[in-house]
């Protein structure tokens, strides 16, 4: 497994594995496009049907300072050590927009791996042959 960023958690599902991966993500302010990202969810407002509570980033702007950085759906966990775990939408906003000119993100990454093959039974017969001079 491939970890770039932190370490990696991971939980089985219906057959497939789940892995989160930790990245830490500084990003810059630029006019016209903020950190360059929207997010959604929170305990008010869950973003995933599941009902999962996190802040999400819900779109990463073209061009913007978080291209390449972070992904749909990634989750917040903490912005420049505050965290951003079960709380409502409107204090994950303030917490961004109060950030000043850079913010250092933490966030979790979802990855699905294939599930792990059906182990397989293999029936060998061994021949014993005698050996002549």
């Amino acid at each position: 497994m491939k970890m770039e960023n932190g370490d990696a958690h991971s939980e089985a599902q219906g057959g497939e594995r789940v892995v989160w991966e930790f990245h830490n993500v500084c990003l810059t302010r630029v006019p016209g496009y903020g950190f360059g990202i929207a997010v959604s969810g929170g305990r008010d407002n869950p973003h995933f049907t599941n009902g999962d509570p996190s802040i999400a980033i819900s779109d990463v702007l073209k061009a913007g300072p978080a291209e390449g950085k972070l992904q749909i759906n990634d989750r917040l966990i903490s912005a420049n050590g505050v965290s951003l775990e079960n709380v409502e939408y409107a204090r994950a906003v303030q917490v961004l927009r109060d950030s000043g000119a850079a913010v250092q993100l933490v966030v979790k990454r979802r990855i699905v791996l294939p599930a792990a093959p059906e182990p397989q039974t293999l029936k060998i017969t061994l021949n014993k042959n005698k050996k002549k001079d």
